[in-house]
């Protein structure tokens, strides 16, 4: 990804020039394909987005995401980091405008969209896992890594679509599209 603090370019991350980072990512997505190895961009937005407006992370990062999308990344890992000034400071990974709009529909993500370390979210003590699901869920999430109770998170999301909490369709969402990745990459027929 891109992203740098000060003169620094943060970990995990190719450079802090939008322009050159989207090349490397480019060309990282398809080197990773062209091996049979299903790839991930990630973290949308990025660590140091919590310190730019909208109009910044558009013209610093959304190319870049756009390029590691183009070249036919399977999956984006979603932060749970917070901005005050997008969607009030709602963790990105429950944000449906973060997941929904800026990903889907302004990146054009047709793919999974996977959480960061779910553990990152719940520590917060602020939801417990279930909660955490369900929100994210409702953002536009299909997967969470790193679940931190998974019965827990299992029985709240049954729970939530059973009393109407959840609607089921976005969980056939995400399967669907968890089954046409697994297709495309030739691990079920």
């Amino acid at each position: 990804g891109i992203g740098s603090a000060g003169d620094s370019i943060t970990v995990g991350a190719f450079g802090s020039d939008a322009t050159s980072v989207a090349e490397s990512v480019s060309m990282a997505v398809k080197g990773q394909l062209a091996h049979k190895i299903s790839c991930a961009v990630g973290e949308f937005p990025s660590a140091t987005s919590a310190f730019r407006s909208l109009e910044q992370l558009r013209s610093e990062e959304f190319e870049v995401y756009r390029a590691g999308i183009d070249a036919g990344a399977d999956f984006v890992t979603v932060s749970h980091e917070t901005n005050p000034e997008i969607d009030d400071g709602v963790p990105y990974s429950m944000s449906k405008l973060v997941v929904s709009e800026y990903l889907r529909d302004e990146l054009n993500f047709g793919g999974i969209v996977i959480t960061a370390p779910m553990r990152e979210l719940v520590y917060r003590d602020e939801y417990t896992s279930g909660e955490a699901a369900v929100r994210c869920i409702k953002a536009g999430i299909n997967m969470f890594f790193d679940p931190v109770d998974l019965e827990d998170t299992v029985e709240y999301i049954n729970e939530a679509v059973r009393i109407g909490e959840l609607d089921v369709e976005l969980i056939n969402d995400s399967v669907k599209r968890i089954l046409r990745v697994k297709m495309k990459r030739g691990l079920i027929n």
